[in-house]
């Protein structure tokens, strides 16, 4: 029978403290969203197999915490916010759109967390596959936020709803993705997660995708091209010149080894 092991989860993204122990504060959401994006990388290589994702939590807990792999949005942000529900912190889902650099924009196919800890309401995400928030965004408008790569702020528009904008150093801000606030159940994204499978016009079923954060940037990684980001948004790219060196780099950077799938 499934159990919810919040130790294990803990032991997936490297947090050495009991549970018991964390207070359900902002400051404890950002030690688990920075651990997460440190530790679990955002990728579709079950999407380019041909599997099909599945959102229950035994399903993400087995592929997450137990195999070590990482995921897309739904699949990401689905199962952290299980881990949060199971400390105690009061979670709602919404169905996002993916703004940045996107003209027209997304269809709203992205997870976020709404979570309400003790000293107010914040937004959290694990699930993006670019330079995102590192902290949980306090729900405040107007105010702005860093997480020492960029700056985050919080507005609400009539038609988009509550829009997250971002800054990074040396440039102006910019939509990153937006939510309305209808709450979602977990069988409301199994839809925009079969889109993002199967759909022709999806941006996930053409080429391998991965990217991670790391303490000083991020990395990603595109069909067999590694951009490797600093936190001056400077990037070194290079290729692998054999599939066994790009294996390997997989392996190094993201923690998967593909050679077991």
């Amino acid at each position: 029978m499934f159990s919810f092991d919040v130790e294990k989860y803990f032991e997936r993204i490297g947090i050495d403290t009991e549970a018991s122990e964390l207070p359900m504060t902002e400051q404890t959401l950002n030690l688990l969203q920075k651990a997460h994006l440190y530790s679990v990388p955002y990728e579709n290589f079950d999407i380019i197999r041909g599997v099909s994702l599945d959102l229950t939590t035994e399903a993400l807990y087995s592929k997450i915490v137990i195999n070590g792999r990482g995921g897309i949005s739904t699949e990401l942000n689905g199962l952290f916010g299980d881990l949060l529900r199971a400390m105690g912190f009061g979670v709602n889902e919404y169905l996002a759109r993916y703004i940045l650099d996107m003209d027209p924009p997304h269809l709203k196919m992205h997870r976020v967390l709404e979570v309400q800890a003790r000293d107010g309401f914040y937004i959290c995400d694990v699930g993006l596959g670019c330079e995102g928030p590192r902290i949980a965004l306090k729900k405040e408008e107007g105010l702005v936020q860093t997480d020492g790569f960029c700056e985050y702020k919080l507005e609400n528009e009539p038609f988009l709803g509550w829009v997250i904008w971002q800054r990074k150093k040396m440039s102006e801000w910019k939509k990153l993705c937006a939510f309305t606030e209808e709450i979602q159940l977990s069988m409301d994204f199994v839809p925009p997660t079969f889109y993002l499978e199967k759909s022709a016009a999806s941006p996930l079923n053409k080429n391998v995708f991965a990217a991670i954060r790391t303490k000083d940037g991020l990395i990603v990684l595109e069909e067999d091209m590694f951009k490797v980001h600093s936190i001056n948004h400077e990037v070194r790219v290079f290729c692998p010149e054999t599939k066994e060196d790009l294996d390997s780099k997989i392996k190094e950077y993201f923690g998967i080894d593909r050679r077991l799938f």
